[in-house]
């Protein structure tokens, strides 16, 4: 098995510093919390699993398989020179791993959670990464007398087509099984209708499209992040570019959007070109009848007795992508409990982890490591 994190965070956003209760990278452990830049993402977890290791280390536990911990340290610029790098040279050395265990999906507070109970959510697949980059040429000259079609209103004609013609929504994979099982917990009309997908399948699409959480669920996602063209207020420009951004649903790949892309825009005038930073496609769907998923799905059980446990999707990119070459299967679940307050922390401002929560999270990786490498 593979413990996998990252010790890099993002910057705290200039102009934000006095916005922070404490010091953004001070660790002020005040209030019952830790407060940090990173303590959600994801050093609270990597600290967890390094004290939970030390704990039964000076106990004298002696595992029964092999453990690895693979940390990184570049994850929130795509990981290439960490996870990518540590995942390479272990494939050299032929380590395969039954599972890895990475960031991800949390335990949902009741006021999070859809069933109104707390709810731990294990990532079995993630969402893949595009970026694409729309070319355009456009007529210069003085602003005062504009041609009837320039470049950026070429742009934005795409973007808002793009918008307005999104990629199909499917209630397939993850987020299917997601509402399969968390469905007998929530209230009777709910419980009626995700129990009877196949029949009320349009109505559950409608619904969950309300929400940006939920409808980034059903489908691939764009969002227009960056245009730029012109170099003063009153000339024309002759070249402008937009970047939208994709967040690939498993089912979906790289080639389906970018045909999407184009099939939806229909302009001859822009060029459609794949930006070369980050490109992933949707890894794997991992499996929910392995050992991991079992070992995984006891221990929050054990630690958190009164919470039900889901598969689910994970919107947004981890390491993990990186390993899937050499584990059989890979898991997102880090042992905090959030709440609708915590969402805004993780890259916001006032990041916190809780004493007991943290204290909670090292119990948690105690038991895991137990139950996965204990003797049976």
């Amino acid at each position: 098995m593979g413990f996998l994190a990252h010790s890099d965070v993002v910057p705290v956003e200039p102009g934000t510093e006095k916005d922070w209760a404490f010091d953004a990278f001070s660790g002020k452990i005040a209030e019952g919390f830790v407060w940090d830049r990173g303590t959600l993402d994801m050093k609270g977890t990597l600290m967890a699993v390094m004290e939970a290791v030390e704990t039964l280390l000076n106990k004298g536990f002696s595992p029964e398989r092999t453990l690895y911990l693979a940390f990184g340290h570049d994850e929130e610029i795509g990981g290439q020179n960490g996870a990518a790098q540590i995942a390479a040279h272990l494939e050299n050395q032929n380590v395969r791993f039954s599972y890895t265990l990475d960031e991800g999906m949390v335990v949902l507070d009741p006021d999070l959670s859809p069933t109104r109970k707390l709810l731990g959510v294990i990532g079995v697949a993630e969402k893949g990464y595009l970026t694409l980059k729309l070319k355009t040429r456009g007529q210069g000259g003085h602003s005062s007398s504009p041609p009837l079609r320039t470049a950026i209103g070429t742009l934005c004609k795409a973007a808002t087509r793009l918008e307005n013609k999104q990629m199909p929504a499917t209630l397939a994979g993850p987020t299917g099984s997601f509402f399969r099982y968390i469905g007998p917990d929530m209230p009777f009309g709910k419980k009626l209708l995700f129990a009877n997908q196949w029949i009320f399948k349009p109505l559950i699409l409608l619904t969950l499209k309300k929400s940006n959480t939920t409808n980034a669920m059903i489908r691939t996602t764009l969002a227009p992040t960056m245009i730029q063209g012109g170099v003063k207020e009153n000339i024309m420009p002759t070249r402008a570019h937009l970047l939208v951004n994709f967040r690939i649903l498993p089912g979906d790949s790289v080639k389906k959007v970018v045909e999407h892309v184009k099939k939806v825009i229909h302009d001859d005038a822009i060029e459609v070109e794949i930006s070369q930073n980050i490109i992933s496609e949707p890894p794997p769907i991992s499996s929910t009848d392995s050992k991991g998923f079992f070992n995984i799905r006891k221990t929050i059980a054990q630690v958190f007795p009164d919470a039900s446990v889901s598969p689910g999707l994970v919107i947004a990119m981890t390491d993990s992508r990186h390993y899937t070459n050499i584990s059989d299967n890979c898991y997102r679940f880090a042992p905090f409990v959030f709440s609708p307050k915590d969402i805004p922390r993780i890259h916001g401002t006032n990041e916190r982890v809780s004493i007991e929560g943290y204290t909670r999270a090292i119990q948690y990786y105690i038991q895991l490591i137990k139950n996965c490498a204990g003797k049976e």
